[in-house]
């Protein structure tokens, strides 16, 4: 039989920062989005508190201090690593693994014996994942990925009855979870969906024109459990296909697979700046290194863009407020930082105006094509030598660090994201790798035929999780 596992790392931000900060572990702790903007990730601890996603941090400042609440700012790079690690991971115990979201994966199990227990199984990769990362995770096992998204809620809401594990693997175990579960907490079923299904104000279709009124005067739907005892045909006129496959995947039949490995059809790269500018060239610094930074992406994922487009904003609070965006297409298919910047700053031209601070801007390359497959045009094509003259820079930058060669026109001192409560990239620079100081042996080497060995005492260094070993002990012989 065919498993679906959901694998969610818990309070993953915060997790990150605690396994190299162990003096965290059951204190709050918030991780703020760019330039120490809003709170984007929360421990257990801090929703305890009643912090908020998408709290403002310079308007809740002292409320935090007074809570004492530990402040981070976002370091997606060391993230991304940690990330990797567990996902890493989690290959070793599945035949097949779609990795969600950099802190979310879905595992199949296929082909195993319908008595091999799957649970245990599991366990033994949440203890794995923990000794090796620091990163706490809950798993949830279904007959689908929809039932395997209830799984994993249960198994995160009551990690010790569930051992961080919950397997749907009967009937009773799927109704029981689905009527546990609010219909706002399913996968897939949004805003605008949770109101079409639990709203029964009688009132007009002309007082909410994205509803109909007969949807406005329906029985509440509250559960999963009552979702999933609709028909198909009511599902379908009100959800398309979308909900219908939602519907089949709630009542156990599996209709979603993992999805394969794609590359990105899109890229952006867009930042604030870390103070309003409202001259055009100091904008035009910035754009040529945001359309730097979008074409090395372009470039390792071995692909062209065909449309390209350009926005700028104001701070939405202050009273002289602009957005404005243009997209075109370009003449020819193109990956160079020359030529996609030479054209995002015409584009900025047409969108740009005085007059006005501006706080934002960003570049978007779409319509994207591999680069063994290019259309080549009769009259203009581009550059044949930037090919060539990419792959060099790439390949010094490479070597030598983001930004040793580039453009004249980016700027030679960039405007760094403010992140006041940033912590060392412990995995990601080697300037920050944690050293492990200690005391050799006084006689190593000094002819007097003692052992050549190193002690490290544990206790003098901070350990993410328990551990009984308390000195580590380095044979230097049997190293070399």
């Amino acid at each position: 039989m065919k498993w679906f596992g959901l694998v969610d790392c818990n309070n993953f931000y915060a997790s990150a920062f605690r396994l190299f900060e162990p003096q965290l572990i059951g204190r709050p702790v918030v991780v703020l989005s760019n330039n120490d903007g809003c709170v984007i990730a929360r421990s257990y601890e801090a929703k305890a508190l009643g912090i908020k996603m998408g709290e403002v941090y310079h308007l809740n400042k002292e409320r935090y201090d007074e809570l004492g609440v530990v402040i981070r700012s976002s370091c997606y790079a060391y993230f991304g690593d940690i990330s990797n690690r567990v996902m890493a991971i989690l290959g070793k115990y599945t035949n097949a693994i779609e990795v969600y979201s950099v802190d979310e994966s879905f595992l199949k199990f296929e082909g195993f014996d319908e008595r091999y227990d799957l649970k245990t199984h599991m366990v033994k990769a949440i203890a794995e994942v923990l000794q090796c990362t620091g990163v706490p995770i809950s798993v949830g096992i279904a007959p689908t990925k929809a039932l395997a998204k209830v799984a994993n809620k249960i198994a995160k809401k009551f990690p010790n009855e569930t051992q961080s594990v919950h397997w749907i693997n009967n009937d009773e175990l799927r109704v029981k979870g689905l009527k546990w579960t609010e219909i706002h907490d399913v996968w897939g079923i949004g805003r605008q969906h949770t109101r079409k299904l639990i709203s029964i104000e009688d009132r007009q279709a002309t007082h909410a024109p994205l509803f109909e009124e007969n949807i406005l005067k329906r029985s509440n739907i509250t559960t999963a459990f009552e979702f999933a005892q609709q028909t198909d045909e009511w599902v379908r006129a009100e959800f398309t296909v979308v909900g219908l496959r939602l519907l089949h995947e709630l009542q156990g039949r599996s209709v979603l697979d993992l999805e394969p490995v794609e590359d990105n059809d899109i890229m952006n790269c867009s930042r604030s700046f870390q103070k309003p500018l409202g001259e055009l060239l100091d904008i035009r610094e910035q754009l040529a290194s945001y359309a730097a930074h979008v074409c090395r992406r372009l470039r390792r994922q071995k692909s062209l863009c065909n449309e390209l487009s350009v926005f700028v904003a104001t701070s939405q609070f202050v009273d002289k407020k602009r957005y404005r965006a243009l997209r075109i297409q370009l003449p020819f298919s193109t990956n160079s930082t020359l030529e996609i910047n030479h054209y995002a700053q015409l584009i900025l031209k047409g969108v740009y105006e005085e007059g006005y601070q501006y706080m934002k801007c960003g570049i978007t390359v779409s319509r994207l094509v591999p680069e063994s497959g290019v259309q080549m045009s009769l009259f203009l094509n581009r550059n044949e030598k930037h090919p060539q003259l990419m792959k060099a820079i790439d390949k010094i930058n490479r070597k030598h660090g983001e930004n040793t060669l580039m453009a004249a026109a980016q700027p030679k001192v960039t405007f760094n994201m403010r992140q006041n409560f940033m912590r060392p990239e412990w995995t990601t620079k080697i300037k920050d790798i944690m050293p492990v100081k200690c005391d050799t042996v006084a006689t190593v080497g000094d002819g007097t035929g003692r052992p050549k060995v190193i002690c490290y005492p544990i206790a003098h260094y901070p350990c993410p999780y328990k551990t009984e070993i308390k000195v580590l002990t380095i044979d230097i012989d049997r190293v070399a």
